[in-house]
């Protein structure tokens, strides 16, 4: 009877053996197929009422939830693939923390794409307003972070033409993204998860986007309280289409989209992996160039394989300084 879900016994209601099996003992650790048929099985009438403290247990993901109240819902306890996990080196993003600036910490008057601060965080930008590109020390309290990198509008464009874009992007290599095993049948999970504040709430959209095989995969996340820090956690599907290259070319590049004309908003959101069609890229995508002072801030970023995000892996500066040095460094004259 595994997988039989909730069930809301009432006063007078005979338990039969079969009911003790499937529902006591059984499902101490409730169980569902999926996120989705757990969350139905609560609330409606003749169905029991989330408590906190609750437990359930996903197979299509191989996920244990805890129900940790209204605040925060069902978080996620383990999966699947975290055995699997290494205990270091999880994270691919490179200096994730902002902890390294080595071209400085705050360019002005920017209007075109290229990288002006935090190391390894390039800006894609094409005729869609005037940016000043900052690392702040403002970072989530209690999270252990200190810095983050900020967009700030100082020129407006809230009727972008078709074409018009703005991404914060982190390239990565092949040869650090082998363990997603992508094209093939043990392919893993994208687990990704930062920290974001904004002024402009609504809808905003990350993207993987495979160089190598000229796939992608879109996922929208709201904003919901400005000034307000918030984390975000997208898990993206398993690609078993399109391999990585082992060798040290750009085969990923990781998409936060903060603005876009229609050639990448016209269609429908793809969310799933797919050959890419540019108007399916960005669909619903908040226009942060809409007004000066708008801004959009991270913290904190993580890209994992598996289902499950696992907390932010926190990393001695030297290495993540040798990471960043690998690619780019300035004497000291």
């Amino acid at each position: 009877m595994a997988g039989a879900g909730a069930k809301l016994f009432v006063s007078g209601d005979v338990l039969t053996a079969d009911q003790v099996n499937t529902y006591l003992m059984d499902q101490t650790i409730m169980k569902f197929a999926s996120t989705s048929a757990r969350d139905a099985a609560f609330g409606g009438a003749g169905e029991p009422t989330l408590a906190e403290g609750m437990f359930a247990y996903t197979t299509d993901t191989n996920t244990l939830w805890l129900y940790t109240g209204a605040t925060d819902g069902w978080v996620n306890v383990l999966g699947s693939d975290i055995g699997q996990q290494a205990l270091s080196n999880r994270n691919v993003i490179i200096n994730g923390a902002m902890q390294v600036a080595q071209r400085g910490t705050s360019t002005a008057s920017i209007t075109i794409g290229g990288y002006y601060t935090a190391d390894r965080w390039a800006n894609e930008l094409s005729s869609l307003g005037t940016w000043t590109q900052s690392v702040e020390n403002d970072a989530p309290t209690g999270s252990g972070l200190r810095k983050s990198l900020k967009m700030l509008c100082t020129t407006a464009d809230a009727s972008p033409a078709a074409g018009d874009v703005h991404l914060m992007v982190q390239r990565l290599e092949g040869q650090n993204l082998q363990q997603f095993a992508k094209g093939t049948a043990s392919a893993k999970q994208f687990s990704l998860s930062f920290w974001v504040k904004s002024n402009v709430t609504g809808t905003y959209v990350a993207e993987l986007e495979d160089a190598d095989n000229s796939r992608s995969v879109s996922a929208s996340y709201t904003i919901s309280a400005s000034a307000t820090w918030e984390e975000k956690t997208i898990t993206f599907p398993a690609d078993t289409t399109g391999a990585f290259d082992n060798d040290n070319a750009l085969s990923l590049r990781v998409n936060w989209w903060l603005g876009s004309g229609t050639t990448y908003t016209s269609g429908t959101l793809a969310t799933t992996w797919g050959t890419i069609t540019s108007a399916n890229r960005a669909v619903g995508q908040t226009n942060l160039a809409s007004a000066t002072n708008n801004y959009w801030q991270v913290a904190g970023v993580q890209l994992e394989a598996g289902a499950v995000a696992t907390p932010f892996e926190f990393e001695d500066y030297g290495i993540t300084l040798a990471k960043c040095l690998r690619y780019y460094w300035t004497s000291l004259s």
